[in-house]
């Protein structure tokens, strides 16, 4: 099957062929890592002593402060963005600071790509092409690397533990291969399976988010591809296709509820959760950090004070954490605000389902990555999804 067959790529002109190469960077899941005050391939083994950056991140990096600049309000709107770091700047602790920096990044990336959009005013044939061809074939290139350079998952015998080594790329590494990749996966192939219409592609596409999820051992991409999956088999029906706006606007907003949720199934003694450690841990976190909040950190978050510095894997709780109450909600209404741009259920569905379970069980925006490639569909989805 020829995926490409219907685009004539000798049409593209150089804006459009700098975005696809631009695109390509960005989902290309490849990594450098600094540590020991050296550039590497490869991870470190003590993973709080690096710092990973994807290529694509790097190169949006460089071009995000020009076009930023063009474009007044949105370059007042990353200044206001930046103010959040200012009291970081004054804690004596570049790690935490780091922290805080990787947490708004995507959001640079979002407002980069808004103006990327506005600048290159690409037609929407294109926009679909990268959309729903272009990211979903060439994400699923990269699974399938993965999965063969691994043939131990064959035999039930394999272990994922955060980075997993490329068989065609002996040292190169990929950065939290088994909490991340996935939801990338799960995102672009959702939104291919919503389009397609072959029945032979239909199946491929379910069996490799599951397969995928299942060598990732990531138990919560593994439920957004089984309840996508579903969501499509239903969107024939007339009761979803009238209704999916309020179904996906239901899972966005797990990312807010879940940290709620969890204390009531943790005072209710709720025996289902026991079986998943992971996540009874998670909701034990949940409970400790909402339980030690106090007025203050409606305005700000709870560092330097070092009640709770881990990681609490659910997104709101991490922008708490850094930024108060009252700031992460601002950062959590950008994101439910710019999805609920989007008026096609093709995109629609996949992204709130993996947004909202992804976000409230990880940190799935502070991850650059995941990050940068979400608010890509977010911001160009919106625009394909416009009637005018």
């Amino acid at each position: 099957m020829n995926i490409f067959q219907k685009i004539n790529f000798s049409v593209f002109d150089k804006k459009e062929y700098f975005f696809l190469s631009l695109v390509f960077l960005i989902i290309s899941p490849i990594f450098i890592y600094f540590y020991d005050s050296q550039v590497h391939f490869k991870a470190c083994n003590i993973i709080e002593l690096c710092a990973a950056l994807n290529f694509g991140t790097i190169i949006l990096l460089i071009i995000s402060s020009f076009f930023l600049i063009i474009n007044k309000f949105l370059f007042l709107f990353s200044i206001l963005i930046s103010f959040f770091l200012l009291e970081f700047l004054f804690f004596n602790d570049i790690v935490i600071f780091l922290r805080a920096l990787k947490a708004l990044v995507p959001f640079f990336f979002l407002i980069c790509f808004m103006q990327i959009k506005k600048d290159l005013n690409f037609n929407k044939k294109y926009l679909k092409f990268v959309l729903n061809k272009f990211i979903p074939y060439f994400v699923i290139f990269f699974q399938l690397v993965f999965i063969f350079s691994n043939l131990n998952f064959f035999y039930g015998d394999w272990e994922t533990d955060g980075e997993i080594a490329s068989f065609f790329f002996e040292s190169i590494n990929v950065y939290n291969y088994s909490q991340y990749f996935s939801f990338v996966l799960v995102i672009s192939c959702g939104v291919r399976l919503f389009v397609s219409t072959k029945k032979k592609e239909i199946f491929f596409l379910i069996f490799i988010m599951i397969i995928g999820c299942i060598h990732a051992s990531n138990n919560t991409a593994f439920i957004c591809a089984v309840l996508i999956s579903c969501f499509f088999f239903l969107s024939k029906k007339s009761f979803l296709k009238n209704n999916y706006k309020i179904i996906s606007d239901l899972f966005l907003f797990l990312i807010i509820l879940t940290p709620f949720f969890s204390y009531i199934l943790l005072f209710m003694n709720f025996e289902l959760i026991k079986y998943f450690a992971q996540l009874e841990t998670r909701f034990l976190r949940y409970d400790h950090l909402l339980s030690q909040l106090q007025a203050i950190h409606f305005f700000y978050g709870i560092y330097p004070d070092p009640f709770f510095t881990r990681q609490p894997h659910n997104q709101i709780l991490e922008y708490i954490m850094f930024f108060g109450i009252l700031r992460a909600l601002f950062l959590i209404g950008i994101i439910i605000y710019i999805l609920k741009k989007i008026s096609n259920i093709e995109y629609r569905i996949p992204l709130s389902i993996t947004i909202g379970l992804g976000s409230s069980l990880t940190e799935l925006f502070t991850h650059t990555y995941t990050g940068q490639i979400i608010f890509l569909y977010a911001c160009f989805s919106s625009f394909v999804s416009k009637k005018n």
